[in-house]
Order: C-alpha cells, then sequence, then structure tokens
C-alpha cells in the first residue's frame, strides 16, 4: 500500500513521494498515478483504508493499550467496556473485526458471541476471543460458537497483529 511520506519543495516545483511499504521502494506520483491506472483504479487515493477493530474489554487499562498497539500498527480501533455498549456500537458501526474478551460484566463473551453470530447482519463479522482462559472447554466452546481465533492475553504483540492481519485477508 503506498502512503503519503514526504513533500519535496524547490522553488516551484512540488513533488510528493510515495513508499509501496512491502517492497520499501519510494516512487513519485507520476509514477503512482500511472500503476494505479494500469490496475484498473480511477480514483487517486493517498492512504490504504485502515481496517476497523472493536475491542471488547472490561479492563480500561487493557483496552487502550491494545487500541495503542493496534493503532501504531495501522489499524483503527473503537472501545466498548461492555457487551450492550459492542451491540449498540455494531449497530452504528460494523468494524471489519471484533476483539473479544471472555470475562465480562453483565453477558458474558459467550453470550454476545451468541448474538452477534445469531443476527444475520453481524454474523460474518470476524472475531477473535482474546482471553486470560486457557481452558481447552472454552476454547473449543469458543470454536464451536464461530470465533475465527482464540488467543491468551499472554501472547505476544507480534502474534495478536499478525493473527488480526491473517482474519482481514
Amino acid at each position: 500500500m503506498f502512503e503519503t511520506l514526504i513533500f519535496l519543495a524547490e522553488k516551484s516545483f512540488i513533488e510528493t513521494v510515495f513508499c509501496d511499504i512491502e517492497k520499501m521502494k519510494y516512487i513519485s506520483l507520476k509514477k503512482y498515478i500511472s500503476l494505479k491506472r494500469e490496475a484498473g483504479l480511477n480514483s487517486l487515493s493517498l492512504k490504504a483504508s485502515k481496517k476497523s477493530v472493536l475491542i471488547v474489554d472490561d479492563n480500561p487499562d487493557f483496552s487502550l493499550f491494545i487500541k495503542e498497539i493496534l493503532e501504531e500498527n495501522g489499524f483503527d480501533c473503537a472501545i466498548s467496556f461492555s457487551p450492550m455498549e459492542a451491540l449498540q456500537h455494531v449497530k452504528k458501526s460494523t468494524p471489519d473485526l471484533i476483539l473479544l474478551d471472555l470475562m465480562l460484566p453483565g453477558m458474558s463473551g459467550h453470550g454476545l458471541m451468541r448474538q452477534l453470530k445469531n443476527n444475520v447482519e453481524t454474523a460474518l463479522i470476524p472475531v477473535v476471543a482474546l482471553s486470560a482462559l486457557r481452558d481447552e472447554d472454552v476454547i473449543e466452546e469458543m470454536l464451536d460458537l464461530g470465533v475465527t481465533e482464540y488467543l491468551t492475553k499472554s501472547c505476544s504483540v507480534k502474534r495478536l497483529v499478525s493473527t488480526l492481519e491473517n482474519c482481514l485477508t
């Protein structure tokens, strides 16, 4: 994906430089437009659209920590501190992925998962469980309910980010 990196100005000439992040290759605006046309893309989008992640966790410190990590890695994040808040958020704006804790106030992550998967409008949203629970029965139950992946909160940042990226491709 291309992102605007630098604006170089010399006298009256301004050139926008782009970077293909995957290849770490710099190209000019003229070349960027040419590549977009070759690919059949008519609109000139300077930023790749960020994938949206709804973090559902009742721990504010942990939620903000995860949000910061994910945003540093190119995701657009929102936080819901309860299942009911998550359901309201999903009705207003459908996220590309939900990162779900299981031990939540009021309704458990299991209950929220059931509601999401039983609703036609939310059934196809990928859900990644991120929980402190390591019980094999719980993991199996969540996979049966339809979570895309199950991670424990002790997983590495690299594993979390790569799991989310894989679920969104």
